[in-house]
Order: structure tokens, then C-alpha cells, then sequence
């Protein structure tokens, strides 16, 4: 999975006019004309305006320069290019001590690869930050992904973004014709070691008919891993799995092999038997996945299982202690038990009438 695989790389659209404190060039307007308002000198342009600011093109319906705050304002349907990228506003304002590009109305940022859009966004040049808010959207066509959110905020120094409130984030693999979905309150990315995203605050991941719940998500992109911490709980087809932790393994886009640490648990209702769930206990239990089904369970280290038979001539529960205990399936359904070292276990035929215990 290349999740947030598509850092930074808005900031070269952020910095369209972050070039040397240079004059505007008026290249063309219909009408060019000079007042004094309040004692201070204005530039007004109307009709066609096309300016230029070192390699950065400016158009837009009507200009105002301000001489004494030395503050550019472009009104109506305002259209940026700096030959790599282009920036659409109903206003942009430039002010020149500050350094600050506050863009707003329909704000539109794209490029050969991705695009954003918002409502407002503003450039702090000597920072080099971006914030961008009111239904931010953003697009990556090379990754096939889309994220969106209230904020973001992005900083080209530190490599770093951050989506928030109401954060989401979508992969669709156009070849397999599946997606992968984030929710969460905020998504973070961090570029410059280690390469990681961060998904926290009621985090919901989906994929097919994989879903998972957690307070947080870790992904690292070169490892193509996942943790999922605080309360985690991973729900595929009729199996549910929970523990302290849980990491996810993925294979581009698919996760291919679950890890539950501590407390682990695993639950996978029983297909014969209404209402009843075969369950599987462990220090640790992993679970791996084939063609998005389950395929096999196993529990190690104090492993415990409740396993309910419906054969004939062999109906009853089973319960059994051991070192391991590997459990396999069949298109995606529980198929057979193997208890392994040290194996105890207890067996209540569908007759027994009696209390049943299981574990302590």
C-alpha cells in the first residue's frame, strides 16, 4: 500500500509566487490608471489584466496595487502560471512585508500529477508553510488517491503535512477494482526519516469486506506496515480479532497478514451452529489472509480454544489448552483444528447438560 505516498509534492504548486522580492511587470490591462486614496497612492488595472512576477503569469479580471502597504490584490476569476503549475482564485492578495499569499474564493491548485482544492489558502513564503481550509480536497492521479478534511497544514522544511477534522483518505487500485479507506479526525505524514503516517482520534480502516477500528494508526511505507493501537479490533468476514496491538502487513494495496500482541483474540462464528462463535485465545495469534478470506489462524504461547463441532455422530464443544493451536479454513470458513504441544482439553457432547468450563 503507498498510503500518503504523495507527501510534499503540493508545495511546488504552494510556492507558485515565492520567487526574489522583484517589481510586477504589466504586461496588459484595458485600463491602467493611478489614484490617491486616504493619502496613499493606488494602481488600479482592469479589463484583461496579465501581469508577470519573475516567471510567474498573472491574469485576472481587475488589480489593485496599495504603494504605501506594498500589498497586490488580484480580483475575478484570478489565474496563476509559473509553467509547472497553475493556481485558480476569485481573489488572491499578496502582501509583501509579511510575505504572505492568502488565496480564497474556489481556490484550485494543479499540476501534471495532483490537484487541491479549498476555499482559502494561505503561503507563509519565509516559513514556507501552507495552510488550506474549508473542504479541502486533494488528488493524487499517480497514486490513484484522494484526501480530504476541514485543515491542512504543510510545512516543505520539515516534510511534513497534516489533514484534520473530519480527515479522510482513499486509494481505489483501478486493476483489482478495490479501495482502500481511511477515516479518522487527523492524518499526519512525516517525509524526512523514518517515512510514516499517522492516523489518529476514532480511526476506521476498510478494504473490501476488511474493516478495523483503532484510537490510532501507524503506517511506515518502505515496510508496508501498519500498527494498530488502542483498542484495536479487526473484523473479516465472520472473524473478529482483537489485543493490545495489532500490525498489518500489507502487499500494495492489500493486507495480507495480521499480528495481535498481548490479550490476543479471536473470534469466528460458528456457520452451524446459531449465535455461537468458535474462539481463540493467545499471548499472540496471527492470522493470515488469501485473496481477502481468511486462511489460516494460529495462537501461540498459553493458547486457548473454544471450537463448536456439528458432524454427524460428533456434536458437542471443545475445549482445549496447548502451547499452539492452528486453526485452518476453507473458502474463507473454519475447516479444522490442530492442537499442538502440551495439549489438554476438555469435550461436551451435545447431550451434556451439565456446566461447561471453559478456561479458568
Amino acid at each position: 500500500m503507498r498510503l500518503l505516498s504523495i507527501p510534499i509534492l503540493f508545495f511546488s504548486a504552494f510556492i507558485l509566487l515565492s520567487q526574489s522580492p522583484s517589481k510586477v511587470r504589466i504586461i496588459h490591462s484595458d485600463l491602467n490608471l493611478g489614484r490617491m486614496v486616504n493619502n496613499q497612492q493606488i494602481r488600479i488595472l482592469k479589463g484583461s489584466v496579465h501581469v508577470v512576477r519573475d516567471t510567474v503569469h498573472m491574469f485576472c479580471d481587475s488589480a489593485f496595487y496599495f504603494e504605501n502597504d506594498d500589498k497586490l490584490v488580484l480580483l475575478g476569476k484570478v489565474y496563476l502560471d509559473n509553467g509547472h503549475r497553475k493556481l485558480r482564485a476569485l481573489k488572491i492578495t499578496y502582501y509583501q512585508e509579511s510575505d504572505l499569499f492568502e488565496s480564497e474564493g474556489k481556490v484550485r491548485v494543479t499540476g501534471p500529477d495532483d490537484s487541491l482544492y479549498a476555499h482559502r489558502l494561505l503561503y507563509y513564503q519565509k516559513k514556507k508553510e501552507s495552510i488550506a481550509t474549508d473542504s479541502v480536497y486533494i488528488l493524487s492521479k499517480k497514486d490513484n488517491v484522494v484526501i480530504t478534511g476541514e485543515k491542512a497544514f504543510f510545512s516543505d522544511e520539515k516534510n511534513y503535512f497534516r489533514v484534520e477534522n473530519n480527515a479522510r483518505f482513499l486509494q481505489v487500485d483501478s486493476a483489482k477494482k478495490d479501495s482502500f479507506r481511511v477515516f479518522a479526525e487527523t492524518l499526519e505524514y512525516f517525509g524526512d526519516t523514518l517515512q510514516f503516517a499517522l492516523a489518529s482520534d476514532s480511526v476506521i480502516i476498510l478494504q473490501g469486506n476488511l474493516k478495523a477500528r483503532a484510537d490510532s494508526t501507524w503506517y511506515y511505507r518502505e515496510k508496508e506496515i501498519a500498527w494498530l493501537k488502542g483498542n484495536p479490533i479487526v473484523w473479516l468476514e465472520k472473524s473478529e480479532l482483537q489485543g493490545m496491538k495489532i500490525k498489518a502487513t500489507f502487499d500494495s494495496t492489500k493486507i495480507n497478514h495480521l499480528d495481535v500482541y498481548e490479550n490476543a483474540q479471536a473470534k469466528t462464528l460458528n456457520d452451524t451452529i446459531p449465535n455461537e462463535y468458535n474462539i481463540l485465545t493467545g499471548k499472540s495469534i496471527e492470522f493470515f489472509i488469501t485473496k481477502s478470506k481468511p486462511d489460516l489462524i494460529i495462537a501461540r504461547n498459553n493458547a486457548s480454544s473454544i471450537y463448536y463441532l456439528n458432524e454427524e455422530g460428533d456434536k458437542g464443544s471443545n475445549y482445549s489448552t496447548s502451547d499452539s493451536i492452528y486453526v485452518f479454513f476453507r473458502e474463507g470458513k473454519p475447516d479444522s483444528i490442530e492442537i499442538i504441544g502440551g495439549a489438554q482439553g476438555t469435550y461436551y457432547p451435545d447431550s451434556y447438560k451439565g456446566e461447561k468450563k471453559f478456561g479458568n
